[in-house]
């Protein structure tokens, strides 16, 4: 599963101290491991996977989907 992989991808890396960039047409997203500490210290994971095994980031307020089983919607990339 595309999502699955990409959540994969994202922790794998974020666990080896890298920055992940989450990539769309118009916007990019720089994600640190202090980003993602600081939504975890809030009660509130930055990513997450839902019951339909979609990859969905925060977005103020709500979630926003990155990916489906079968479509990844944005460049996910690691440095």
């Amino acid at each position: 599963m595309k999502s699955q992989i990409a959540f994969d991808f994202i922790n794998k890396h974020i666990a080896d101290g890298k920055t992940i960039f989450v990539r769309t047409y118009t916007r990019a997203t720089e994600v640190t491991p202090n980003t993602i500490k600081k939504f975890a210290d809030a009660g509130r994971p930055l990513f997450k996977m839902n019951s339909k095994n979609e990859l969905l980031m925060s977005e103020g307020k709500n979630y926003v989907c990155l990916a489906t089983p079968t479509t990844c919607f944005v460049g996910i990339s690691a440095r």
